[in-house]
């Protein structure tokens, strides 16, 4: 396994490392970033042709875990009062070589989401946050690209639109996918199917 600083304009810390024979890349970055009101431009979200993968919740964590081709990665926002009112944004992925799988178990998941918690609560330390404790990665769960549910089956991200299910199912949305709810990830996807 090889490592290197690979701190950019911006960032407070960076470090990427990567198996022998170019089978894996963990990334991490640290940096301040903007308050709740510009959260999903940073996500990347302001527009629905910016949609890419489903977020979801990081536990009970200010954060979201995104799945994408090849990837994961997760995204873990801590607010900073004493530092203006930015957020320390703990930001992680890591990557596999030619046919990685692209949505990890249960287990891996917990453990990925761990390790972009334990490092959030080292780096708000170092950089003067004030929360620190009190998330929970209980309740992370299943990618919520693996199983669609109809909507009046939904409980998680999905469960305010259940009120619709019937006008849904007439224009033919015949299942919804969802991540559990946490009500402190900055976004929470619903993602509708025909």
């Amino acid at each position: 396994m090889g490592a290197s600083d690979t701190k950019e304009d911006g960032a407070l810390a960076s470090c990427e490392a990567t198996t022998r024979n170019g089978g894996k890349t963990l990334t991490f970055r640290l940096r301040w970033g903007p308050g709740d009101e510009r959260m999903m431009k940073f996500l990347g979200r302001t527009h629905p042709s910016g949609y890419n993968s489903p977020l979801s919740p990081l536990g009970s964590w200010p954060g979201v875990l995104r799945e994408e081709a090849g990837a994961t990665s997760a995204s873990l926002w801590l607010r900073c009062d004493r530092k203006d009112h930015r957020s320390l944004i703990v930001e992680t992925r890591i990557e596999g070589g030619p046919g990685a799988v692209t949505a990890p178990a249960p287990a891996q998941r917990e453990k990925f989401a761990a390790v972009v918690v334990a490092t959030a609560e080292k780096a708000a330390g170092s950089f003067g946050c004030d929360q620190v404790r009190g998330g929970s990665l209980a309740g992370l769960g299943g990618s919520p690209r693996k199983k669609p549910v109809t909507l009046a089956e939904a409980r998680g991200t999905c469960a305010a639109l259940r009120p619709t299910e019937s006008s849904a199912r007439r224009l033919g949305l015949g299942h919804v996918w969802e991540a559990r709810a946490s009500g402190t990830a900055p976004v929470e996807d619903c993602v509708g199917g025909f």
